[in-house]
């Protein structure tokens, strides 16, 4: 939250939603390889990433933080109950007057609300696919903006979900009977989970069941059958991987949906539903060929099982005696000209792999109709060496629909062969880091689908949206972006200029750097640095600065026009969130406040005297006085007018701090953490912002997510729970190089 941000933090008081999750087994993380470095773009490009480079799950612990009660390390359960009666009890404004403590009376505002974009950057999309009746219709389903579509092939679309309908998309199915594909499948509930052991949990979150569409996609309903209206619980259909229909079935609605506790089956399109598959937790996966022939992937006992069927309610498990006993993740692809063709991409196998990845060929042989005597060959040899899909977390497959030896699979990168992955020779890296920014294809691949009138042309779907290619075969792929209208993007942060008049505006974004838009309206932005934006700060337009960070408290400056870029993290500082705080002084755009430690178990105020020309070391300043210890500072908000250079931050376990004359060598600082927040003990809510009155340094929001006041209540108890992250023991990919 910015410094013009005290009347916006009203509006957004946090009270999060929670949820209690099943355990998962263990995922294990590896290295990205490293890859060359290439010279500065403007925008100046850093890989984004889950972690950071000392901690592969450096976002999914700062999201436990912040949900997490501090007493117990661990989300409350029955949490969500208690949120909304917690909500209920704030006052509301209605209209009329309301005093509330020194200061003048003021009255509720009507706020009148514009979009300003960026409307060129998508977000992270998990589930898509082309209408085979109507190829220039697409269909896309992100994990926070629901379900959207395009009737003009990529060219413009409209979000088909209500505000107050489930957003979280992560698969997508179509009926493909004749006179019935018309009917759409989506599921819910994101369950990738980037765990180093059972009691670390990433970033999971539970969907409620499945949308069904009968028109094309433009209307969605939930279903009934799938749907708990329980969030409080975890249920089968609150994580939803896969889910796919039956083309072969013309006298049934015959759908399938992977969920965490296995594959479920319906013939009357969802009306209602068996289970045909238990599952204990974790991946699974469905896919079911144009013949009828089904599909699928489940884990029981912590053994992945593959199975196949020919009538959905008997199945034979068909994987070979060399198959690995332990993986992750398999995702299934389809040869659609060969039905007898199908190939099983793997992750996190506990046998020879590369980079813990796995590629199978089976070829279904004709005899008792079982599978059970197919043919299986292990080209794990021919994977790329560089293969890398974030502990499955982006991992995908798709066959050309002409030819069963066409095989594209995604991670942070995509790739082609055009052998099956037969041999090495036959395979071409042809979309993710190499191709971006200056060859629009994002990295981090969740899903892809060939054209059913072209089957050159291939749509991919990942962390950055959607992009096109129009010939997948051509040896120098070109790619086009499909973004324009297509409004995912997930933030983190926003800052805008504080000139009277300005559109400058600059947002920290997942997986999409920080964009910065400079007009009017709902425009394009442009990228001022990459990574994973977070917070941070607009100089006046006299500073000409622009401040972004990206994961791990990385922090750069530049020129408004993108030039004289420099990071100048101050290199002695450590303990810095994933998300990290700065601000800048609103009465000395020079003063830089940014939230660090100077060892492992300290968290403080570091203060640049002289930011538009800082480097590493010039003008830094760690303010000892500021020291929280071990409770890691996750907001700060410094004052405008009466009395200048106060300084307010907060922690991630409920402390609320004051410094006065922050700009000296010695602020004093005094402990105003309020009653509710326990007290200035370690026991409140994550401090997700502090907003300082422009006209009054004496008044301070505070919005920070429910401590244990809230968690205390308990009138429902669980089997299952949310354990604290253990610290992680897994390195990332390298984060500080350029993108190649």
């Amino acid at each position: 939250m910015k410094r013009s941000g005290f009347v916006r933090a009203a509006l957004v008081i946090l009270v999060a939603l929670v949820v209690t999750i099943p355990p998962s087994p263990e995922l294990r993380v590896t290295a990205h390889p490293p890859r060359p470095a290439a010279p500065l773009h403007r925008p100046g490009m850093i890989p984004a990433s889950l972690g950071t480079d000392d901690d592969a799950d450096a976002q999914a612990e700062m999201e436990f933080r912040m949900l997490r009660d501090p007493i117990a390390n661990a989300i409350p359960r029955d949490i969500h109950r208690r949120e909304i009666a917690f909500a209920r009890a704030l006052p509301v404004r209605r209209g009329r007057p309301l005093r509330s403590g020194p200061g003048p009376e003021s009255a509720a505002q009507t706020l009148v609300w514009a979009e300003r974009g960026p409307n060129n950057v998508g977000g992270r999309t998990r589930a898509f696919a082309v209408d085979v009746s109507s190829p220039t219709t697409l269909l896309a389903g992100s994990v926070a903006g629901g379900i959207w579509r395009s009737t003009d092939d990529g060219a413009s679309w409209s979000q088909r979900l209500s505000p107050g309908q489930i957003h979280g998309t992560t698969c997508i199915a179509q009926d493909r009977r004749a006179g019935s594909t018309g009917t759409w499948y989506v599921g819910t509930g994101e369950i990738r989970g980037s765990t180093t052991n059972a009691t670390r949990w990433g970033s999971l979150y539970l969907g409620d069941g499945i949308f069904k569409s009968t028109d094309g996609g433009a209307t969605w309903t939930l279903l009934p059958s799938t749907s708990s209206g329980t969030p409080q619980t975890t249920n089968p259909f609150d994580y939803v991987i896969d889910v796919a229909t039956n083309p072969a079935n013309a006298g049934q609605d015959e759908v399938l949906a992977a969920t965490f506790k296995g594959i479920y089956r319906s013939i009357d399109g969802g009306g209602s539903w068996s289970s045909v598959l238990p599952a204990d937790s974790g991946f699974t996966e469905v896919a079911v060929n144009p013949n009828g022939v089904m599909y699928a992937v489940t884990r029981v006992g912590g053994l992945i099982k593959v199975w196949r069927s020919v009538i959905g309610t008997v199945w034979t498990l068909i994987q070979p005696a060399t198959f690995p006993t332990v993986v992750n993740r398999i995702v299934i692809g389809l040869a659609p000209s060969n039905p007898n063709v199908v190939y099983y991409f793997n992750y996190g196998a506990n046998t020879a792999s590369v980079n813990l990845h796995q590629f199978w060929k089976y070829t279904y042989v004709s005899g008792d109709g079982s599978g059970a005597g197919g043919m299986w060959e292990n080209r794990t040899d021919s994977l790329p060496p560089d293969i890398f899909t974030q502990a499955g977390y982006d991992q995908t497959i798709q066959v050309k629909p002409d030819d069963e030896n066409f095989v594209i699979i995604g991670g942070t990168d995509l790739y082609r062969s055009t052998d099956g992955f037969a041999t090495t020779g036959a395979t071409t890296v042809i979309g993710g880091y190499p191709f971006y920014p200056d060859r629009i294809h994002h990295p981090d691949l969740h899903a892809g689908a060939f054209s059913p009138a072209d089957s050159k042309i291939y749509y991919s779907a990942g962390d950055g949206g959607i992009a096109k290619a129009p010939d997948i075969t051509i040896p120098d792929m070109v790619w086009t972006s499909l973004d324009h209208g297509y409004n995912v993007t997930q933030f983190y942060s926003v800052a805008i200029a504080p000139d009277a008049g300005s559109n400058v505006i600059l947002a920290g974004a997942q997986d999409n750097g920080s964009q910065l838009g400079n007009a009017p309206g709902a425009s394009d932005w442009i990228m001022a640095y990459g990574g994973d934006g977070t917070v941070v700060e607009v100089s006046p337009v006299a500073g000409n600065r622009l401040y972004t960070q990206y994961q791990g408290g990385q922090v750069q400056r530049q020129n408004w026009d993108g030039t004289n870029v420099v990071d100048f993290t101050p290199s002695s500082a450590t303990n810095q969130l994933f998300v990290n705080p700065i601000v800048l002084d609103p009465n000395n755009s020079d003063l830089l406040y940014y939230a660090a430690g100077t060892s492992s178990s300290t968290s403080m105020i570091w203060r640049n005297d002289n930011s538009p020309i800082a480097d590493p070391i010039t003008g830094w300043t760690s303010l000892a006085a500021t020291n929280v210890g071990a409770h890691r500072i996750s907001a700060l908000g410094i004052s405008t007018a009466n009395s200048p250079n106060v300084l307010y931050y907060g922690t991630t376990d409920g402390i609320v701090m004051r410094a006065v004359n922050a700009n000296t060598g010695a602020p004093t600082v005094t402990n105003i953490t309020p009653p509710g927040l326990a007290g200035g003990t370690p026991t409140g809510g994550f401090v997700r912002c502090v907003a300082v009155d422009p006209t009054n340094s004496d008044r301070a929001l505070v919005a920070r997510h429910p401590g244990p006041e809230l968690s205390e209540s308990v009138t429902h108890r669980r089997d299952h729970r949310v354990r604290a992250p253990a610290r992680g023991r897994h390195r990332a990919p390298a984060l500080r190089r350029r993108w190649a």
